[in-house]
């Protein structure tokens, strides 16, 4: 019997990334008990201009461009605030670190105010460079490896690229390359 996926819930999207399907089965391996907020919003209403009052219907419009943890996990001693990424990158670092600052701010987790902030990226493989940068800076790194992660290599991973490298090619001029890479 396979992992039992920690419930995230459904977004307007119904296609899940593959980060989504990562942090749902850590969350089931690690954190099944814990209370977990997916996708929150995090701080106060961004910058107005000043002298402005926003109406409370402004504000919640405004809201919607605040930055947005993956996951915020309760644990009895820690408050953890996740991005997971498919890729190892040092950008998930910078990212998990606004995320970090933004909790005090956020009045939805203004009980656990107690807690130790812990800025945590999930990554399916490691990455030393990455790694050693996020542990110089506070972050804690969690490598899980779901079962699925050689198929995503092989499928996901290349196809993401294979875009890329498509756009690159349209944008030079150069047409679409074929599968194997070369210009059509």
């Amino acid at each position: 019997m396979g992992i039992v996926p920690y419930q995230i819930p459904p977004r307007r999207n119904a296609r899940r990334q593959a980060s989504t399907e990562l942090l749902s089965e850590w969350l089931a391996l690690y954190h099944r008990d814990a209370r977990v907020f997916h996708n929150l919003r995090l701080g106060p209403a961004p910058a107005v201009p000043r002298g402005f009052v926003p109406s409370p219907e402004i504000e919640r419009m405004l809201k919607r461009r605040n930055r947005y943890a993956d996951a915020v996990v309760v644990t009895p001693a820690e408050l953890l605030v996740v991005e997971a990424k498919m890729d190892p990158s040092s950008a998930a670092i910078g990212q998990v670190l606004d995320y970090a600052d933004l909790v005090t701010s956020s009045p939805e987790l203004a009980p656990y105010a107690s807690l130790q902030i812990v800025p945590v990226v999930l990554w399916p493989a490691d990455d030393p460079i990455a790694h050693r940068r996020a542990a110089a800076l506070g972050v804690r790194v969690e490598i899980y490896t779901p079962s699925w992660y050689e198929e995503w290599l092989r499928e996901g991973y290349w196809r993401m690229q294979s875009t890329r490298q498509s756009r690159r090619a349209i944008a030079r001029g150069a047409g679409t390359p074929s599968p194997d890479g070369s210009p059509a």
